[in-house]
C-alpha cells in the first residue's frame, strides 16, 4: 500500500469520493468515573476505507502528532471492510485528573475517512481523491456536578447582559448547544433551525456558565421558544419568557 497522509486532502487530478464512513452518534459523552466509552463506525461501501482518529483540544487545523490530550483512541488507525463496523475506544489517561471538576471540559473527535483508489487510477493516473473528515464535540463530564444535564432546559434562559446586548444565559456546568431561539406563538414546537424567525444565525454552543451575545435582538419582551441537542443528538424546545 502507497504511504499517504491521512490528516491531508488527497488530491490528485479528477474527482473520486463520497462520505461512506458513518459514526452512530452526533456526541460523544466521557462520565469522568468511567475507564473508557465507545464510538461505532459504520463502513456503507462496497469497498475497503481506512480510517485515522484522534481527538482535539478545539484546535481544528492541528495534526494530531501536535496535540497532547487526556484521551487515547484504539485503533487509530484501522481498514474496514465493505458494508462492516469498527468500534472505536476512547481511554482517559492521567492528563485527565487536571480538567475542571466543577464544570464540563470540550474536545473534540476526529474521524477520517479515506476511500480507495479507483478501479482504473493505475490506467488513467489522474485523479482527486479526498479524505471526508467529521469532527463531533466529545465532552468530559466530571461525576461532582451537582446539577441533572435533564435540568438544562429549565435553566437556560434569555436575558439582558451588562452592556445592553441580548444574550443566551447558561448558569449550568454543562456545555449547552442552541439551535434555535424565536417568538413563540403558543402552540408552535417547530425545532428547525433554519426557520424564518429564527434569531441565531447558527447553531451555537454555550459555555458553562456564561452568557453568550445574540446578535439579532428579539423586537418585543415576551415568550420564547429556545431548542437545544440533548446527550442523543435530540433537539429539545423549551419556552423561556423574555423581559
Amino acid at each position: 500500500m502507497r504511504n499517504i497522509s491521512l490528516f491531508a486532502v488527497l488530491s490528485f487530478i479528477c474527482f473520486s469520493s463520497t462520505a461512506s464512513v458513518v459514526l452512530n452518534s452526533t456526541r460523544v459523552i466521557f462520565p469522568s468515573e468511567s475507564k473508557s466509552v465507545s464510538v461505532q463506525l459504520v463502513n456503507k461501501s462496497k469497498n475497503t476505507h481506512l480510517v485515522q482518529s484522534w481527538i482535539d483540544d478545539g484546535r481544528a487545523e492541528a495534526k494530531p502528532e501536535e496535540l497532547n490530550t487526556p484521551f487515547m483512541i484504539s485503533p487509530p488507525v484501522v481498514k474496514i471492510n465493505a458494508n462492516d463496523g469498527q468500534t472505536l475506544r476512547i481511554s482517559k489517561n492521567t492528563l485527565s485528573e487536571a480538567l475542571p471538576k466543577d464544570r464540563e471540559s470540550l474536545f473534540w473527535l476526529n474521524v477520517i475517512d479515506v476511500p480507495p483508489e479507483p478501479e482504473n487510477a493505475a490506467d488513467n493516473g489522474n485523479y482527486l481523491q479526498v479524505a471526508i473528515r467529521n469532527r463531533i464535540k466529545l465532552f468530559w463530564r466530571p461525576a461532582s456536578l451537582k446539577i441533572s444535564a435533564d435540568k438544562i432546559s429549565d435553566l437556560v434562559s434569555l436575558k439582558r447582559s451588562g452592556n445592553g446586548k441580548l444574550c443566551a444565559d447558561n448558569p449550568t456546568p454543562y456545555y449547552v448547544t442552541v439551535s434555535q431561539v424565536m417568538k413563540w406563538d403558543g402552540k408552535s414546537r417547530t425545532v428547525q433551525n433554519n426557520i424564518k424567525g429564527n434569531l441565531l444565525d447558527g447553531a451555537m454552543t454555550l459555555s458553562p456558565f456564561s452568557c453568550q451575545p445574540i446578535n439579532k435582538m428579539p423586537a418585543t419582551p415576551g415568550k420564547y421558544q429556545m431548542v437545544h441537542v440533548d446527550d442523543y443528538g435530540s433537539r429539545v424546545p423549551f419556552v423561556v419568557e423574555y423581559k
